[in-house]
């Protein structure tokens, strides 16, 4: 988190017509993992390293760490001020089921409609609400035996829309795929001949 804190620039995010009265919305999302692979806790999303890669990703997305405004001209705006971040709250916790157990109550994750990459969408309803401080939460729910994880959103909509909130969570498992791959060291690196 604290490369976030440094590389975060302070900047004005004006809305348009049609976002500003979504800032009153909220959009749930949730993203389901399975472990088809029986990975260990420490190669399958690892806690610390998914965590890590969430605040990069931010890097990228911080109009998630802003605040709605309003100017005296009533223009609703977000302000992301570098000084003073307004962080999503992010937590990871384990639960008791078991994927398999989950299915064997009628739960059929491959009914959803499935990304190529095995990743699972499920989008609900947006709900009215009064947005508060935080502009998003992100709560990682990992399963019992690590035999998968839901990543569930709740997010303002004013701060990203349905394709926009895709973007960043097809980013967040880019790098965190990338935090995951082997370094090659110098060491061990051929020369081209």
């Amino acid at each position: 988190m604290d490369s976030l804190v440094h590389n975060i620039s302070s900047q004005i995010v004006y809305l348009n017509g049609y976002a500003a009265p979504d800032s009153v919305r909220n959009i749930d999302v949730g993203y389901w993992y399975t472990n088809t692979e029986g990975k260990s806790l420490n190669k399958f999303m690892p806690s610390k390293i998914l965590e890590t890669a969430f605040y990069t990703t931010l890097q990228e997305f911080p109009i998630f760490v802003g605040y709605i405004q309003a100017d005296a001209h009533r223009r609703v705006y977000v302000d992301v001020n570098s000084e003073a971040l307004n962080m999503p709250v992010y937590a990871d916790t384990p639960c008791d089921l078991n994927y398999s157990s989950l299915c064997k109550a009628g739960f059929n994750i491959h009914k959803l409609s499935a990304d190529p990459r095995g990743e699972h969408r499920i989008l609900t309803y947006p709900r009215l609400s009064v947005v508060d401080q935080n502009p998003a939460y992100f709560h990682v729910l990992r399963l019992k035996d690590n035999s998968g994880l839901l990543v569930y959103a709740n997010i303002a909509h004013c701060f990203v829309d349905g394709y926009g909130f895709t973007l960043f969570m097809d980013r967040w498992i880019e790098i965190l795929n990338q935090m995951q791959q082997p370094q090659v060291s110098a060491s061990t690196e051929q020369p081209l001949s």
